[in-house]
């Protein structure tokens, strides 16, 4: 078992025993978030097709799901594409998966979440120039804040910022080799609680 693994368990074990003790955090409700930008942090990769600090527009969704005094969990799942291809076949993404904790803060007429994910991510290298190498899935990790600006006592639309941590190792022959390919990520959605 990792060392990251052992503290997300560790501290998703801590934060559901704790509504025990506080009481009702927050309502039922479900969170639909689409991410909207990905800031790569590192670069200058040959891996790469890029040389200079790099984002793009991930595909995929974000969902979390609130019950009564339960702490907030949920699921990612997106795709970053890193290459423009001619074809679907021919681009190269990063693909990247989590299962997120939340903590809801009381915090006057703003809806107020932090929250961690573990997941893995995996490098999908779909040119040519990728065939002399193996890549293999990572484990990921975050730390996102979220802010949501509520327009009905139900409903509200929320920003959050994502700071993910995550590698891939490569062989390249007989040498092996770890990219990072961690960045930050903004995303927007909508709650809606009942």
């Amino acid at each position: 078992m990792t060392r990251r693994f052992t503290v997300f368990i560790t501290i998703t074990i801590l934060t559901l025993i704790l509504p025990v003790f506080v009481g009702d955090l927050s309502a039922s409700g479900i969170s639909y978030s689409q991410p909207s930008y990905y800031s790569f942090s590192g670069f200058d990769n040959k891996l790469y097709a890029h040389t200079e600090p790099y984002s793009a527009i991930p595909e995929g969704h974000i969902l979390h799901f609130e019950y009564k005094s339960f702490l907030p969990i949920g699921i990612e799942s997106y795709k970053v594409y890193i290459s423009e291809a001619n074809t679907e076949e021919e681009k190269s993404y990063i693909e990247i998966n989590f299962i997120d904790v939340l903590y809801r803060f009381k915090y006057q007429n703003l809806n107020l979440f932090g929250g961690i994910g573990y997941g893995n991510i995996e490098y999908k290298c779909k040119i040519s120039a990728c065939k002399p190498y193996s890549f293999k899935k990572g484990t990921a990790t975050q730390l996102f804040f979220q802010v949501g600006i509520p327009f009905t006592e139900n409903f509200d639309f929320h920003l959050s910022a994502h700071r993910i941590s995550g590698s891939n190792e490569v062989s390249i022959g007989e040498k092996d080799e770890n990219i990072n390919l961690g960045g930050s990520m903004a995303a927007f959605g909508i709650l809606i609680k009942w």
